[in-house]
């Protein structure tokens, strides 16, 4: 996947809120380059010995039970002496940078006027060398109305291919858009209204959580450590810590200007080369957005917390490795049925050619990857639908608006069914029949395997 990417720069020196206020926001800057050297010395040194399997790491936990919290945190590495397994504090392994981070964030508190933020970077100076992070997580997830909002911590497990424990330094500087996020607050403010309007549609009812997630759209300004990823993510749901998001909440962080950098690289090129019907720019981009979001919203619906042969149980548990590739079909096709319910003066017809025009690009992210996966099982079951078909002339597709709109919401109904009931057989039956590579998906596959899949982040030195 890695080498077929386009090129996106992300310029700090762009961003108005960054020269707002320069002498705090270098200081910042200056932080994110130090949790770079962090992830880096991660990499390097590794989270365990490296002849350790996962076998003898639940073996030494068994047999030394008391030492499971330790070996198991997410702010500890893991280092053999004379033959036992010693749990290093984050703190104590990577003293120096992050006493040298601390002393950065220290700094650029004393200069930011906003006392919110003042006191959760100094509260996060504090607590880099503790790792425990429970009282500036909880700062973090009150901020609002910032100009310049900063995530820095030791925060992802996917670094962990051993055991998907250990967390990761990442540093994200981002400048929230206030218009748009206080449009789609105001959006999941209305969200039980708008689900009703969509159940009666489904003809089922969806289950909405009572959740306190707070939503913001936002352009990202800069990265450091893993925020420097190959392939970067468009959004981020933080923290993690189960505590803070129960007694708080959490926050969801939209990144616009990555959603638009893979619009214009990938997404709107493929679907000018796969759709029968001319793409309007200004129109597909904002269908493609308004999806995003959706999408992203749709995961707080559905079941969460279920009963399965009478005992109890979740959806992730009964639903085992098949999970993940469920839930972003079900986070893409409701988010279908919520933009079609909830976006004023939509045009239908067009919308829903774009959203059947981008199963294509995640597709192409691989069968093996939830994205792929679930754009998959989309593609298939519309296809079965007759929700469109593949012009045996042009090769391109051409979109039946009445038949995929049905398609859609009968597909829907169908995965919220599955999650439901918990029921993995069901879930491998119908993952058996639609998340594979049909003739005709093939046929589109091979007409743009020379486009880029995805786009590559280029970070800009910000200290010419």
């Amino acid at each position: 996947m890695n080498e077929n990417l386009a090129i996106f720069d992300v310029n700090a020196k762009q961003s108005p809120a960054v020269q707002a206020d320069w002498p705090r926001t270098k200081l910042l800057l200056a932080a994110a380059d130090v949790v770079d050297e962090l992830f880096a010395q991660q990499k390097s040194e590794g989270f365990y010995p490296r002849d350790l399997s996962r076998e003898d790491f639940e073996s030494r936990i068994r047999a030394n039970p008391a030492d499971r919290s330790a070996l198991e945190s997410p702010y500890t590495v893991i280092r053999r002496e004379h033959n036992r397994l010693i749990p290093v504090p984050y703190h104590v392994a990577f003293r120096d940078l992050l006493q040298k981070l601390s002393g950065l964030m220290l700094q650029a508190a004393e200069v930011e006027p906003q006392p919110q933020l003042r006191e959760f970077l100094t509260q996060r100076a504090k607590d880099l060398l503790t790792d425990d992070y429970y009282a500036s997580e909880t700062l973090w997830v009150k901020l609002d109305h910032l100009s310049l909002d900063v995530v820095l911590g030791p925060y992802e497990v996917y670094q962990d291919e051993l055991l998907g424990l250990k967390a990761s330094y990442e540093a994200v500087l981002f400048e929230p858009d206030r218009e748009a996020t206080d449009r789609f607050q105001q959006t999941q403010h209305q969200l039980v209204s708008l689900c009703r309007d969509v159940e009666r549609e489904l003809g089922r009812a969806i289950n909405i959580q009572d959740s306190r997630v707070k939503l913001t759209i936002a352009d990202l300004v800069y990265g450091g450590g893993e925020a420097r990823s190959e392939v970067p993510a468009i959004a981020f749901s933080l923290p993690n810590d189960e505590r803070v998001i129960e007694e708080v909440g959490s926050r969801q962080v939209i990144l616009k200007n990555i959603i638009e950098a893979k619009f214009n690289l990938v997404a709107h090129k493929l679907a000018n080369e796969l759709l029968a019907e001319p793409v309007d720019y200004d129109v597909s981009f904002r269908n493609f957005f308004e999806h995003t979001v959706f999408h992203e919203i749709s995961h707080s619906l559905g079941p969460q917390r279920i009963m399965v042969n009478g005992e109890p149980s979740t959806v992730n548990r009964s639903l085992k490795q098949l999970h993940s590739v469920l839930e972003e079909a079900k986070a893409d096709a409701l988010g279908a049925c919520l933009a079609l319910s909830a976006v004023p003066d939509l045009d239908e017809r067009l919308f829903l050619n774009n959203f059947v025009g981008n199963f294509v690009r995640s597709i192409r992210f691989g069968l093996d990857q939830a994205h792929g996966g679930a754009n998959a099982i989309q593609f298939n079951y519309l296809l079965r639908e007759r929700a469109f078909r593949v012009d045996d002339n042009t090769g391109r597709l051409w979109i039946n608006e009445a038949r995929t709109r049905e398609a859609v919401f009968k597909l829907t109904a169908a995965i919220l069914g599955i999650q439901e009931r918990g029921d993995f057989a069901g879930a491998s039956a119908f993952m058996k029949q639609f998340c594979r590579t049909t003739p005709e998906l093939a046929r589109l596959l091979k007409r743009v395997e020379a486009f880029p899949i995805d786009i590559r982040l280029r970070f800009l030195n910000w200290n010419d």
